[in-house]
Order: structure tokens, then sequence, then C-alpha cells
């Protein structure tokens, strides 16, 4: 029994370990093709002089169409919207099913601050997460590596990234940046990875290697 004992243990560790070593790779490929498509992305992207109204923009759908047109933002043809919709709370949101190319990107009252911002949020939404792979944020997730996450700080990187672009100010920018780490800070996934394997191993000495009281 003792023996059976071991073997199990040493089959569950390397199972737990080809497990990590094959998310690993997968994780770096995507990584890879995302970063292949960024830059493909980012080259298509023209310096163009842009001369921002200084009045605020009204709180409304022909202000973010101005905006489209005002910083060149192109809509894809999976992106349905955007959409003004004054009962989100945060500067704008995609919704897209895991499986679906379709997503809709609705724009809130808070992106309406200054121009900037409201072009800086567009291209946020559209110019990021317009073209995110929504099933591959999941399978991170679901392999504890926080897609979710880094597809937030991917968005709002690119937002500092486009400062000049949109003519973000100082405030702006560090509005922008607070939220990126306090909402979605980095995190250590190899270090949680670990910690799930030693979980693994615990519960199953716990549950499977149970001494049995003996039969009166």
């Amino acid at each position: 029994m003792e023996n059976q004992e071991k073997n199990i243990l040493i089959y569950a560790n390397i199972a737990i370990k080809i497990f990590a070593f094959s998310s690993v790779i997968f994780c770096l490929t995507w990584a890879k093709i995302q970063l292949i498509n960024e830059q493909n992305f980012f080259s298509r992207i023209h310096n163009v002089e842009i001369n921002i109204p200084k009045t605020p923009p009204r709180i409304n759908q022909d202000s973010i169409d101005f905006a489209m047109t005002l910083f060149g933002i192109k809509t894809p043809p999976n992106i349905l919207g955007p959409d003004f919709d004054d009962t989100i709370e945060d500067r704008g949101i995609t919704s897209k099913g895991t499986l679906s190319e379709t997503a809709w990107v609705k724009i809130g009252s808070a992106a309406f601050s200054d121009w900037s911002i409201l072009g800086s949020t567009l291209a946020h939404e559209i110019e990021v997460h317009g073209r995110q792979n929504f099933f591959m944020i999941w399978v991170l997730d679901s392999l504890g590596f926080d897609g979710t996450g880094h597809a937030e700080r991917e968005a709002y990187s690119y937002e500092l990234y486009s400062a000049d672009r949109f003519g973000l100010g100082y405030e702006d920018l560090s509005m922008i940046e607070d939220t990126m780490h306090y909402y979605y800070p980095e995190n250590t996934p190899f270090t949680e990875k670990i910690i799930i394997a030693s979980e693994i191993k615990r519960w199953i000495k716990k549950n499977l290697f149970k001494k049995q009281d003996p039969d009166i």
C-alpha cells in the first residue's frame, strides 16, 4: 500500500509539471502572436497633427461620432457601435461573447471630460479590446494566468503610449495610470502555480490516503 501511495504521488507530481509546462508554452506562443499583431497594427497608424477643440464635448452620440473622425479611429467589421450609454459608470465597455467575433462598444458619461479622454477611451475599447481574442483571455483566466488583467493592462498601456496622438495632459495620464495599477496590478502567475500545485498534492494526501479505521 505504501508503494502504491508513492507511485500515485509521483504520477500526480509529473502530471502537474506537464500541465504547468504546457500552460507556459501555450501562453508564450499566444503572447508572441499578440505581439506580432500589435506591431502590424501600430505600423498602420500615422502621426497626424490634430486640432483638438478647446471646448469640452457634449455628452451625446454626436460627440462620439465627431471624435471618431477627429482622431481617425476606424470601426472594424466585427464592432457594433460605439454607442453612448449613460447607464454605465465606466468610461467605456466592450462586450463580447467567449466564442463570438462580434463586439459591442459602449461609451459612458465619464469619457466626456474632454476630447482627449473621449478619443483615448474610444481607442482603448475599439483599437485594443475590439481586436483582442476573448476566448484566449478566458483560457488564460482558466489557467490562472490573469488573462483579463493582461488584456486591460494592454489597453491602458496603449492609452499612455498614444498620449501625443490624443493630446492627453498630465492629469489625464495620471488618472489612466492610477486606474490601471489600482484595478489591474501585476501579479505573479508562476508563484500562484506553485501554490496551486502544493494545494493539489495536499488534497491528494488528505483525501486519497486517509487511514481507514480497522474493522471491529
